[in-house]
């Protein structure tokens, strides 16, 4: 600044205060290792008695190479987004010159769904306790795993009560008594 000194009196300003503005920016994305840490402990006295060490923090992919922000962020934007596996691969690899393979992707996404499979139970328990049961089916192309670029055909059940809990199921074959008895586990 040029002028820190009183035109009037030459005396030093004193700082009184300061304007703040706030804008909005935002960082690239970006992948980084996370390093845990796990002490060992063994008594050298005693060599059978082995060495212990505390249990690997449990993770939506158990000793898998991600931390669970990443699969969360996978899911965002699967299905909030509505973003596919094969975009978001090519993403990561434009945008953090991470190469994640989309079935790597498919994975991450189908065993979060696997722990989700008993809170869909529940909600679904709680939807058919209520007496009144709106339910839709809707047929939705289906990646075929045998015939490789070509798409089946899948069902997706959206079950619901006036309340508004909603489950959902989906299957390969149109059959209600069998989405019904897979949601009751």
């Amino acid at each position: 600044m040029e002028a820190l000194t009183c035109g009037q009196c030459g005396k030093d300003k004193k700082l009184i205060g300061w304007d703040i503005t706030e804008t909005l920016d935002l960082k690239p994305l970006e992948f980084f290792v996370v390093q845990t840490k796990r002490a060992k402990y063994a008594c050298p006295a005693c060599p059978d008695e082995g060495v212990e060490q505390p249990p690997v923090p449990a993770r939506i992919i158990d000793r898998g190479m991600c931390e669970d922000r990443v699969v969360i962020e996978v899911l965002v934007r699967k299905y909030t987004d509505h973003m596919p596996l094969y975009r978001q691969a090519a993403a990561f690899l434009r945008d953090a010159e991470t190469d994640i393979s989309r079935k790597t992707l498919m994975g991450w996404a189908m065993r979060a769904g696997e722990l989700l499979v008993p809170v869909n139970a529940a909600i679904f328990a709680e939807v058919a306790a209520e007496g009144c049961m709106q339910v839709d089916e809707s047929p939705v192309p289906v990646s075929d795993p045998d015939t490789p670029g070509a798409n089946g055909r899948g069902w997706w059940w959206t079950y619901s009560n006036p309340r508004g809990s909603v489950s959902y199921d989906f299957a390969r074959t149109r059959g209600y008594d069998a989405a019904v008895d897979r949601l009751k586990g």
